[in-house]
């Protein structure tokens, strides 16, 4: 939860720091028309900040009627630890430490539908996706989880056009996800199955900065 609010606050500084800076450039004249770039290219503050993963979307369509989206997702972690508490007063020797590692891939393609008043749009649209998540952890047998799932995800969301070139956005959706999740030995044989089907609710999906093009 305090990750939420730092990406709404670090929005909300954004967009009161460069506002005052595009109206000041407007001066008494009509308000323009948002100049009408056909590509933009997205970093999701959100993910980033909370959990260190990295998604990057890019767009190519309209501000005014609608665009096709593609997005790459990435994270990766990796721990060395020891099986001793640090209360003990015997270490252990160097070859009893574990290695744990995690990460996911994911890529993403929809289309969204815009409605755009000057530089305020309501967005909304669906994509599909597809995800592989693995974890390793060499302490224990069945240590190596391979997770493999697809994902119809509905969303909604508001953007505003900070800059000709910039803008802020704001997302939500409703996923519906098909996993299959396989545990395997440190030898590769495979000791277990599952698979599931299950409804997410994101209140807050990507906080997403975007430079238009």
């Amino acid at each position: 939860m305090k990750i939420f609010f730092k990406c709404i606050l670090a929005l909300g500084t954004i967009c009161t720091l460069y506002s005052p800076v595009a109206t000041a450039q407007e001066g008494t004249k009509d308000e323009k028309k948002v100049p009408s770039y056909k590509s933009d290219i997205s970093l999701d503050l959100y993910q980033l900040f909370s959990n260190g993963k990295a998604n990057v979307m890019f767009r190519y369509g309209t501000w005014e009627k609608g665009a096709l989206r593609i997005q790459l997702g990435s994270s990766y972690l990796s721990n060395r630890e020891n099986n001793s508490s640090k209360f003990d007063t015997i270490p252990d020797p160097p070859n009893s430490k574990f290695k744990y590692k995690t990460g996911d891939i994911d890529v993403r393609i929809g289309y969204e539908f815009h409605k755009s008043v000057n530089k305020h749009q309501i967005f909304y649209g669906s994509d599909i996706g597809y995800t592989h998540y693995f974890a390793n952890n060499s302490q224990v047998n069945n240590g190596v989880i391979r997770n493999n799932s697809i994902s119809i995800t509905p969303f909604f969301g508001l953007k505003y056009r900070i800059l000709p070139r910039l803008s802020a956005s704001m997302e939500m959706a409703l996923s519906l996800n098909y996993y299959v999740q396989s545990a395997f030995s440190h030898q590769n044989v495979k000791l277990a199955e599952d698979n599931e089907l299950s409804l997410s609710f994101f209140p807050l999906r990507f906080l997403n900065v975007s430079y238009h093009f």
